[in-house]
């Protein structure tokens, strides 16, 4: 679920603060979410949610995440990759 909204926005949740205090504040807080919601569809941020279930019994296994829509349904050719790790390179060189 991080890699996924790094990915997305380019910078990790709480990444504006030092490390340490991210660390202490990671479990009282609620769990991330994207910031720009409207980017995003309701089955990528539904796939971080579900990635990012704080409560380990309630949190899907690896298995059960390759099943969600968002992977299960997602284009597979590989030049979307490709594009969004150039785009990602354009966004942080500016």
């Amino acid at each position: 679920g991080i890699t996924a909204i790094e990915l997305a926005e380019t910078v990790p949740p709480l990444s504006y603060i030092n490390p340490m205090r991210a660390l202490f504040q990671i479990p009282a807080r609620d769990s991330p979410q994207l910031e720009k919601r409207e980017k995003w569809t309701a089955t990528f941020h539904d796939f971080i949610a579900k990635c990012l279930e704080k409560n380990p019994k309630k949190r899907p296994d690896a298995d059960e995440l390759l099943q969600h829509p968002f992977v299960r349904d997602c284009n597979k050719d590989p030049q979307i990759l490709i594009k969004m790790n150039e785009r990602r390179a354009k966004l942080e060189a500016a």
